[in-house]
């Protein structure tokens, strides 16, 4: 019997969202069989962090206009420039550059766009496969498909996952804003390419590495917020400390091992928290929390000795073990739910199909059983993820 199986494979860009948090396609993953589809790895970041020093760039706009082409490749070049000089200006300016050395040594100084051109009267799809990003540009009046639904009046928008066909990134960005505007949309999609999520709301569904638990997401300042790119060209601080845990992320699932990785690290931004294995931990009381973020920070600058470790570290390692337990409890019940999904769709175009197939009237009712089974089975565990605890979200550990 011949078996056909589909998988729907899509980008997703905006419909979960997170202060400074990263995008749930970025932090998902895979079982082990699988590790080599990541999500994280299919992101630029990783290419970054693995020592990609920049891209090759297919610039296009609708009616291939060459000064707006011009000016979307040098506003793209230029969010490239701010968000690595203001990451690094950042750790360096806080004054531990030696606690982040582990994340410094990844991250580049700067980072390089080539211009790819195109032959004359042809697009960039004509030389697939010999560019690394390509920048489309159009006016924002025209439907956009997003990846889950069309658009209208949308200032732009990022697959910042690699192309399986094209082995390539997409940004699209406006042609009827002005320029300052431009650069501020350009800084949004860019950073999407490095994993950070939009921040429009507080329905983020995957909660764990943001500050959802503790923020109105709204309300915190950010190139990720909505409209705050409009004309804005500029990282924040917020930026800055998601763009760290992004990478923090792809250095611990490659198993690089350092002290802050192990042991965490205190905010850049003075919000006092805590960040440990990426996630934030701070105290409901907010004179204590400052105390425990600046003991934590005089800590890491001790070099972590044991002896010294304050006793929040500990307890604050504690809530994560239990944060780390229910999430690695909800992600082996996903991927049974994503392994019934597919057998269902297998199962149900055999059935859709069993007369090219010249099945019998027993070996229909046959399928019919087991797609009453797999689909009674797939509202049991869809019942059971309701239950976990961190099915809700989980932004980190609140300390009493």
């Amino acid at each position: 019997m011949k078996k056909i199986l589909f998988v729907l494979l899509f980008c997703v860009v905006a419909p979960y969202v997170g202060a400074w948090g990263l995008l749930p396609e970025f932090v998902k993953l895979q079982p082990a069989q699988y590790k080599q589809n990541n999500g994280y790895r299919k992101f630029l970041l990783y290419d970054i962090v693995s020592g990609r020093p920049g891209l090759r760039v297919c610039t296009s706009t609708r009616f291939r206009n060459k000064v707006q082409e011009d000016e979307l490749f040098n506003n793209t070049q230029a969010a490239f420039s701010v968000i690595f000089r203001t990451v690094r200006n950042t750790i360096q300016n806080s004054g531990r550059a030696q606690e982040f050395q582990d994340f410094l040594s990844v991250w580049p100084d700067a980072f390089q766009l080539q211009r790819v051109v195109p032959p004359e009267g042809k697009e960039c799809n004509a030389i697939a496969g010999k560019y690394d990003l390509q920048i489309k540009g159009r006016a924002t009046a025209v439907p956009i498909d997003t990846g889950y639904q069309l658009e209208y009046g949308m200032q732009g928008y990022a697959a910042p996952q690699m192309d399986p066909k094209t082995f390539s990134w997409t940004v699209l960005l406006s042609t009827d804003q002005s320029k300052n505007k431009r650069m501020g949309i350009a800084l949004h999609e860019t950073a999407h390419l490095l994993g950070l999520a939009d921040q429009y709301n507080n329905q983020d569904s995957d909660r764990a590495y943001s500050l959802a638990a503790f923020e109105d997401l709204t309300k915190i300042d950010s190139i990720m917020r909505a409209f705050s790119h409009s004309g804005r060209d500029v990282l924040t601080c917020d930026d800055v400390e998601g763009i760290i845990n992004a990478v923090d992320f792809i250095l611990r699932q490659e198993g690089v091992s350092s002290k802050r990785l192990e042991n965490g690290w205190a905010d850049l931004c003075g919000r006092n928290y805590v960040y440990i294995g990426g996630k934030p931990v701070r105290n409901n009381d907010p004179a204590r929390a400052k105390q425990n973020r600046d003991a934590f920070a005089r800590w890491a600058a001790a070099g972590y000795a044991p002896h010294a470790q304050p006793l929040f570290a500990a307890k604050a390692r504690q809530v994560q073990q239990a944060v780390r337990d229910s999430l690695n409890g909800l992600a082996q019940l996903e991927d049974k739910k994503r392994d019934i999904t597919l057998q269902i769709e297998s199962k149900s175009y055999e059935l859709a199909h069993a007369k090219d197939y010249g099945w019998t009237a027993k070996q229909k009712q046959a399928v019919r059983q087991e797609l009453l089974r797999l689909r009674q089975e797939l509202k049991r565990l869809e019942a059971q993820t309701a239950r976990q605890p961190a099915a809700a979200g989980f932004g980190g550990g609140v300390m009493p």
